[in-house]
């Protein structure tokens, strides 16, 4: 059964490889078809600097280009999801080629700039330092007019990672979407409270921190990213599916409180990866 996304609600997915289905009608109609029938309204794409670097699809002998423009027409004209992410990492090259991509092709572009590089890790696994970070994301700001936007992937602030500083430059930085991580482990049963979702994000309250700190009318604006991986969320979503994980999240947020928490617009969720999705349901 169809899940109906609630309205001005905004439910993305990870779609990783691709490369792998790319320009094989039924294969991404299959993809697309999950995406509907779970609720999701924005995809997001892993995989692009194979396919935005050049080269022919051995799938079928095309353009890579010409396959992933294709596959973004169908999504939209046919599937009704409008907002097609470019997953990039280290540094502004990759965001050069999903710019490029869409000047190229306009009718097909996309219109969410997405940054997944865990500075927090540095040295590893990036590498990029927080401030490299950041300094692509204003690189970016720069390249990105409305009613285009930037989306980044954050998590794990504390410590000599990243804290209110840090997220000050972030939000400066023009950030219009943060995804901040609630991977929180699920061991069941369904039935104990205590095993459903810790909702309490540290980012959160960082980000809301170097709100008040901004002026009285700084707000953020972010997407819960949960994680169906196995050892994450992914028993919950297969006990739950995407309509009772995401209704018990938002049942947990009501009740919390935290310092700035009317700074936070919890614009919806996003979730990691289809792969890991589709085998938890």
């Amino acid at each position: 059964m169809r899940f109906v996304t609630p309205v001005n609600t905004w439910y993305a997915i990870k779609l990783n490889n691709i490369t792998t289905y790319l320009g094989i009608g039924a294969q991404e109609d299959d993809v697309l078809n999950n995406c509907i029938n779970w609720g999701f309204n924005w995809v997001q794409f892993y995989g692009l600097y194979t396919v935005l670097g050049g080269g022919t699809n051995p799938n079928t002998g095309n353009l890579y280009t010409d396959d992933l423009a294709a596959f973004i027409t169908k999504t939209r004209t046919v599937f009704g999801i409008n907002r097609i992410g470019a997953i990039m990492g280290s540094g502004t090259a990759g965001f050069s080629l999903a710019l490029a991509y869409s000047a190229a092709y306009p009718n097909a572009a996309f219109n969410d700039y997405n940054k997944e590089n865990e500075f927090w890790n540095y040295p590893a696994p990036g590498t990029e330092t927080f401030a490299a970070w950041n300094a692509s994301m204003i690189w970016l700001r720069a390249q990105v007019s409305s009613p285009d936007f930037i989306s980044a992937y954050i998590a794990n602030p504390g410590g000599a990672q990243w804290g209110v500083s840090e997220a000050k430059d972030m939000i400066n930085s023009g950030i219009d979407y943060f995804e901040t991580t609630n991977y929180t482990t699920y061991t069941g049963p369904p039935s104990n409270p205590a095993n459903a979702q810790d909702v309490v994000d540290d980012s959160l309250k960082y980000l809301a921190a170097a709100c008040i700190t901004i002026g009285a009318t700084q707000r953020f604006k972010f997407n819960d990213l949960m994680s169906a991986e196995p050892g994450f969320q992914g028993p919950y979503f297969t006990d739950h599916g995407v309509a009772g994980t995401f209704a018990e999240w938002r049942t947990q947020y009501a009740a919390i409180n935290y310092t700035g928490k009317g700074r936070a617009i919890n614009t919806g969720f996003n979730v990691f990866s289809y792969d890991d999705l589709e085998a938890a349901l």
